[in-house]
């Protein structure tokens, strides 16, 4: 081989070189083609749900504290017992999950609302106290004040349910509290009163039309069978109200939507390999049927897509 026919393939060879991580660069593609690490919408939400935040107390004095996501939580002295019924001393670990935001709950699937109702929450909160790994309960009244952001506007005739956490999805059915309360404090927000430990939600049922009309929505991905699972959900445009709706075959239905109700509607599915999101904003003034076509995404996208619903 003659010399410069050598320094032109070594040039070609160069370019070639050159070349390949540009086209890597300008790839837009969204799918890995690897498998993804969960197979259902639920566990999906494993991976995108609020971590759990610790304060450590001295549980024989009285606390003021400021929760991570800027609540107020006020224990007093020797509020805590175990499983004997003995108060406890020295340092004790309280876990707390704080939902405020109804994009939150979608991502922590969380409803806002029991089956086939529909509450406005003020907040969700989840409290657990341990002490050298053992489960400690409350014994006093405890006080937490949601912090003022987490509402778009006060009502009056909050109420306080209780949560019951399950295997299924939502995971998280509510019940009404029987004991503890939710009050409207000027200057402070929502003050909850609770002398359990557990989930919480601080809601508001509105009644506000006497209409009700029934929400349809027909997701479409172009995967057909290869979709393994799929899920959708309601959020208020202004309130904290996020729903699931129920799953019937090829499509997904919410009853009894009050005439005036404006939200998004938000579809998540998933093929093996692929992650599935679609949204649409709607407003309800008779029975809906929606055309939604869902894109491929990953999952730091569809989280920063949710967040930014409202």
């Amino acid at each position: 081989m003659k010399p410069i026919c050598s320094k032109y393939l070594l040039v070609l060879l160069l370019a070639g070189i050159l070349y390949l991580p540009a086209c890597y660069l300008d790839d837009t593609s969204v799918s890995s083609g690897l498998p993804l690490p969960y197979s259902t919408v639920a566990q999906l939400f494993d991976s995108t749900a609020t971590n759990q935040q610790f304060l450590s107390i001295d549980a024989e004095q009285s606390n003021d504290l400021r929760t991570p996501a800027g609540a107020r939580l006020q224990l007093e002295a020797y509020s805590f017992v175990n499983a004997n019924g003995e108060a406890v001393s020295g340092q004790v670990e309280i876990g707390l999950r704080e939902v405020y935001q109804g994009e939150k709950m979608l991502l922590n699937d969380l409803s806002s609302s029991p089956t086939d109702e529909l509450w406005e929450s003020a907040g969700i909160f989840q409290i657990e106290a341990q002490q050298n790994g053992a489960s400690l309960q409350l014994d006093k009244e405890a006080v937490l004040f949601l912090p003022t952001e987490s509402f778009v506007q006060a009502q009056s005739g909050m109420r306080l349910a209780k949560g019951q956490a399950g295997n299924g999805s939502p995971r998280v059915s509510w019940q009404e509290a029987g004991t503890g309360s939710v009050a409207l404090e000027m200057g402070q927000g929502y003050k909850v009163t609770f002398d359990q430990l557990g989930w919480f939600n601080g809601y508001y049922q509105s009644n506000a039309s006497n209409s009700r009309f029934t929400l349809e929505v027909l997701p479409e991905d172009g995967f057909g069978t290869a979709v393994v699972d799929r899920r959708a959900f309601l959020l208020s445009s202004n309130s904290n109200v996020m729903v699931p709706l129920t799953s019937a075959g090829d499509k997904f239905t919410l009853n009894d939507l009050p005439a005036g109700f404006e939200g998004i509607v938000v579809v998540i599915g998933m093929t093996r390999n692929e992650l599935l999101l679609g949204t649409r904003e709607i407003s309800i003034d008779q029975d809906l049927v929606v055309e939604l076509d869902l894109a491929v995404t990953m999952e730091d996208d569809l989280i920063r897509q949710i967040n930014e619903l409202k």
